[in-house]
């Protein structure tokens, strides 16, 4: 057989016997949390309608006098770099530091419809609308202390764009009122989310003797098979 014929079989061989036994995914669990701070956010004041407070180092949620006052606080986070198909997000949680406890209350998480308003400009008479089902509680009762919702759901519906949040107490009293340090105070006390994810590894396409393969968070597994050419054997060669 020609050297020639010889490739030209070994090529055929090759082609037909490449075969894709199986995959599997392959994602990477990052264990430092993406940490997102606030680029607004402020309250609002039932009794001082019309004042703005975004430039303000608290943040005020309660019910005041019976329920008489109101005090809400509003929140935006940008998630934009949040857009690729590539991150799974595994756990998010909303923190926040409190400064001032009067009483122990539930605070709500409520998602808000409008995530583009202006912490300069929001008041009570302006302030947004939100769900009236909060997403997340949690009861608050210590002063200097970090508290924290599972806002996962929330975040996972919300990926590539800002989210919009009001927190609100869901309970009316006499004094239930909490002063959470704003971004203002401070970095180190701001408000966050705190977001851990897997990623799933882009792969580039690649060719081999024609056949492009492209992979995307999937390793592939190629198999060989190559067939062996028996030698004819002499009695002199036995000896």
């Amino acid at each position: 057989m020609s050297e020639n014929i010889k490739m030209l079989y070994l090529t055929i061989t090759l082609i037909f016997s490449l075969f894709v036994t199986g995959y599997f995914t392959v994602p990477v669990r990052c264990e430092a949390p993406l940490i997102f701070y606030p680029i607004e956010d402020t309250f609002v004041n039932s009794s001082n309608a019309t004042q703005n407070y975004g430039g303000h180092p608290s943040l005020w949620v309660g019910n005041l006098d019976y329920g008489e006052i109101k005090l809400i606080t509003y929140l935006i986070f940008d998630l934009s770099p949040l857009n690729s198909s590539l991150f799974q997000i595994v756990n998010a949680e909303l923190k926040l530091h409190t400064y001032d406890v009067w009483e122990t209350t539930t605070i709500g998480v409520h998602l808000c419809h409008n995530s583009s308003w202006n912490e300069m400009e929001i008041t009570w008479v302006n302030r947004p609308e939100y769900n009236t089902t909060a997403v997340a509680t949690q009861v608050i009762s210590k002063n200097d202390t970090w508290y924290s919702w599972n806002i996962t759901p929330l975040v996972n519906e919300n990926l590539g764009k800002n989210l919009s949040i009001a927190l609100i107490s869901e309970y009316e009293g006499y004094q239930l009122f909490v002063d959470f340090d704003s971004k203002e105070f401070g970095v180190d006390q701001s408000p966050r989310i705190e977001i851990y994810y897997t990623i799933i590894p882009e792969f580039p396409a690649f060719s081999f003797l024609g056949l492009t393969l492209t992979t995307t968070g999937t390793i592939i597994i190629l198999k060989f098979k190559t067939r062996r050419r028996s030698k004819k054997l002499d009695s002199s060669q036995l000896e």
